[in-house]
């Protein structure tokens, strides 16, 4: 295998193996599901993963019915998330989930009928984020390492979900949408008047597989305006006076300029050449009205990643150079990348 492969059946299989059973993946905020059959579905690959709030318990599982497989829960083609309201009920054969137990029509003809469940996945709380691992490899804690009580502070910062960046194609491999969250070499040239008029300055910092920015902003003007606008939000909520943002290996970025607002992206594999990109805004807690706030964060977010989209999906590599080729990284604003490829390679070459 190739050091560095965007394109192949067998590269994925093996990520699917090594990197998604085994790793903590960001899911939802509490916030998004918080009344009694809320729930919030998530794309991965060919399959669905459900967040659901049974009666005040949260759950996760594959939008599977365990009888035969059909769909469970109603999502959207055309998206790679979705949110929806209503009970577990499988419309082939009326298998019912409530309150924490499968109702089984004719259940004396199956085996073991009582202990029948949905497909459930782990799920693991950092604050008030909620995780999903298949057959995790660690524990969150572990995993997330230093960053872990900076997240859980930033969670419990946040009021609730306040819009979709996405849909945005992205038609290009996973692992090229979080390379170019990684770098600020781009930002310049891609968000001359998005991202790029905070002028900032990478100052990265790494721990276990995951690594953060702190970044100065030097726009005067702009980092005076933010230093304004903190009087509108709770003095206890998390906040820093940069522009920061997180990788949580393998599919996650979240980032924030000044913990006024977040934006969490998944960038979850689809196909080799294409992804499931979810991307959400979260306001923090506030003691004023911040609608028009939070408007002016959704619209400076869906302009930057549609931005970023237009320059990833000029990637592809190719299956037939991939082991002729090698690619060049800047050694001091593309140090993240580098980073996340050796992470990256640690795991995909364990058997």
């Amino acid at each position: 295998m190739h050091h560095w492969d965007y394109n192949t059946n067998t590269t994925q299989k093996k990520e699917f193996e090594n990197i998604y059973k085994t790793f903590w993946h960001f899911g939802i905020h509490k916030s998004e599901i918080q009344k009694n059959k809320d729930y919030v579905i998530l794309k991965l690959y060919d399959f669905e993963v459900v967040f659901y709030n049974d009666n005040g318990n949260i759950i996760a599982f594959y939008n599977m019915c365990p009888h035969r497989g059909a769909k469970l829960m109603f999502s959207d083609e055309n998206n790679s998330i979705y949110y929806g309201n209503s009970e577990i009920k499988c419309q082939y054969h009326h298998w019912i989930y409530k309150n924490s137990k499968l109702s089984i029509p004719s259940k004396v003809e199956f085996k073991d009928a009582e202990k029948l469940d949905l497909f459930k996945i782990n799920i693991d709380f950092c604050g008030d984020f909620v995780f999903f691992s298949h057959n995790p490899s660690t524990t969150l804690n572990e995993q997330l390492g230093d960053y872990y009580d900076e997240l859980k502070n930033i969670s419990q910062s946040i009021q609730c979900f306040i819009g979709l960046n996405s849909p945005i194609d992205y038609n290009c491999n996973w692992k090229i949408g979080i390379e170019n969250s990684l770098e600020a070499y781009h930002i310049n040239y891609v968000h001359p008047c998005s991202l790029g008029i905070l002028s900032i300055k990478d100052t990265p910092n790494y721990s276990n597989t995951n690594s953060k920015t702190n970044a100065n902003i030097y726009n005067s003007k702009i980092y005076t305006k933010l230093e304004k606008v903190r009087s509108i939000f709770n003095e206890n909520n998390y906040s820093d006076n940069k522009y920061f943002s997180y990788h949580l290996f393998p599919f996650t970025i979240l980032s924030s300029t000044f913990g006024y607002a977040y934006s969490i992206q998944n960038y979850f594999p689809n196909t080799p050449n294409k992804t499931h990109f979810i991307s959400r805004n979260y306001i923090s807690k506030s003691k004023l009205n911040v609608e028009a706030f939070s408007k002016e964060v959704i619209n400076m977010n869906k302009t930057i990643f549609k931005e970023d989209a237009q320059v990833c999906n000029l990637i592809h590599g190719s299956v037939f150079l991939n082991d002729e080729l090698k690619y060049h990284y800047a050694k001091e604003s593309e140090q993240r990348i580098t980073y996340f490829h050796s992470q990256y390679n640690k795991y995909m070459e364990t058997e």
